[in-house]
């Protein structure tokens, strides 16, 4: 073909010129592959293959003393095997004793693959972990009432268990408190996660309601912790951030070796812990 072209000058020449081409581009290409080489080794020499990068900071990684850095592949590298390391204590769920035992029998007795004889070969154990399905414990009280017809006071006897007037238990308030402060949840979701969880309906409403009486009842309680705490040789103190309705507020705690107090302030300066601690000569550290 290229014969056929070349009979005339016209067809030389596109030839001639095809050819120079050819030639450049073939240059070219045999000089980029040089330059790329060089970059490659260069790289290698910078990134050895026992050296990573992660989060920009280097690690180096393990190599057995018969491989050879430069012929090992990261892809190929053995994985380590999982749980604990050597030399590293080892992290696991502690098991709970079994509070009943189950025998299950297999009643089979050919193989359902080759329908071979089946021979008993002894047992294993497996013990698994349940939730209890929760019901609300609704009990009913009969309260006696005694009456003063001088004074006409009424009195009845009390129930530990609860507030007065308060028709759920001290627990199920407490555990609505924890998963509105203690887990942050919202009162959507508090809301929720008791009826769902523990088959309890309580309004929006009905938790703010929850969480201002608990707010009042720590009583003799708290001012003796508030007491300790300003007595002690020193304690740690923070503050957070912390939003009610929406409106900014800050969550500050005031810790010591055995005492503990969180309260809800506005302001976030210096003026809380005085107001707090009010006068003493403790260390406080912040």
């Amino acid at each position: 073909m290229i014969k056929l072209l070349a009979e005339t000058p016209g067809d030389q020449k596109i030839i001639d010129n095809l050819q120079r081409s050819l030639d450049q581009l073939r240059k070219h290409m045999e000089e980029r592959i040089k330059d790329l080489e060089n970059e490659l080794n260069e790289y290698r020499k910078r990134h050895p293959s026992t050296v990573g990068i992660k989060n920009g900071k280097t690690y180096d990684i393990a190599v057995s003393g018969d491989a050879h850095p430069e012929n090992i592949i990261p892809e190929m590298q053995e994985k380590r095997k999982p749980g604990a390391q050597p030399g590293h204590k080892g992290h696991f769920r502690i098991r709970s004793r079994p509070d009943r035992k189950i025998r299950i029998h297999l009643d089979l007795h050919e193989c359902p693959e080759c329908h071979s004889h089946l021979k008993r070969k002894g047992s294993r154990k497996r013990i698994i972990e349940n939730i209890p399905i929760i019901k609300p414990d609704i009990t009913e009280y009969r309260m006696d009432r005694l009456y003063c017809s001088r004074c006409h006071s009424i009195y009845e006897p009390r129930i530990p268990e609860a507030f007065p007037g308060a028709t759920l238990s001290l627990r199920a308030m407490l555990t609505v408190a924890y998963f509105r402060i203690g887990m942050r949840m919202s009162i959507e979701n508090t809301a929720s996660t008791m009826l769902h969880v523990f088959g309890i309906h309580i309004s929006e409403g009905g938790i703010q309601n929850i969480l201002s009486q608990l707010s009042g009842s720590p009583g003799d309680e708290y001012a003796s912790l508030l007491h300790a705490i300003r007595d002690a040789p020193s304690r740690h103190m923070d503050s957070t951030s912390w939003r009610i309705g929406g409106n900014p507020y800050n969550l500050w705690t005031f810790l010591t070796k055995s005492e503990a107090i969180f309260l809800v302030r506005k302001g976030n300066g210096h003026e809380v812990p005085m107001d707090i601690l009010r006068d003493h000569i403790s260390t406080d550290v912040p």
